[in-house]
Parts: C-alpha cells; sequence; structure tokens
C-alpha cells in the first residue's frame, strides 16, 4: 500500500498493490470491495500507525455502516486488525476508511498495511 501523509476524516483507504483479485471484486482506483455475488464473505484489514506519537484508527463498512473498528496505538508502527464476516447481496460494497478522532494520525507507512475479501459461502 501507498504511503498516506494527510488522510481526511472518513477517507477511504486505498490499497493500491493487488495480490489477488479473482473475480474483480476490488476496485483498486476507489479501494471499494464490490461483492460479485450474493452470499457470505470474509474481510480482513490490517492498518499500521506512523512513528509520530500517535493512535491511527479506521473501520471495515459495509453499506455505509460500521462492522468492525480497527486501533493501531501511538507507539510507532503499531498495528491494528480485524477480521468481520458480512452477508452481502451482488454489487454491495465494503470499503476501510479512515477514522480520525483527536490526537489521531493521518499519516499511514507504505507497505505494512492490508485489505482483503473472500467469498465463504454463495447464497
Amino acid at each position: 500500500m501507498k504511503a498516506y501523509s494527510s488522510l481526511g476524516e472518513r477517507e477511504t483507504v486505498i490499497f493500491d498493490e493487488v495480490v489477488t483479485n479473482v473475480g474483480s471484486g476490488y476496485d483498486v482506483n476507489n479501494g471499494i470491495f464490490f461483492c460479485p455475488i450474493n452470499g457470505i464473505y470474509i474481510f480482513a484489514a490490517t492498518m499500521a500507525s506512523a512513528d509520530n506519537n500517535k493512535n491511527l484508527d479506521a473501520e471495515i463498512v459495509h453499506q455505509g455502516k460500521i462492522v468492525a473498528r480497527l486501533h493501531a496505538t501511538v507507539y510507532g508502527y503499531d498495528m491494528g486488525s480485524q477480521v468481520a464476516m458480512v452477508q452481502c447481496q451482488q454489487g454491495e460494497k465494503v470499503w476501510i476508511r479512515h477514522m480520525e478522532s483527536a490526537g489521531d494520525s493521518k499519516i499511514v507507512p507504505a507497505g505494512y498495511s492490508g485489505f482483503s475479501g473472500a467469498l465463504l459461502h454463495s447464497m
């Protein structure tokens, strides 16, 4: 993932390095996973804090609703991770967004964060 030097409140985090994208669900241009078919999906995310003595918070979001929150502490390059199972209809969206609180970091170092989604069971 590219480095971010100034993430905004509720800004979608774009993971621009794609390893596997079977079904083409993830859009590298906007950072959104579009569920290709109806089913139960599993999503995992890890976000790393920068070495700037500030927390970093993010959320896994499904159709605008928070599914899980990630928190990386002030201790540089700490990581916050979450895994969530979500029932999706075809075309529904899942993404990671920055959650800015007072004093939170807007900086994400390159190469330490990731996002994945996979179909567990079609419906």
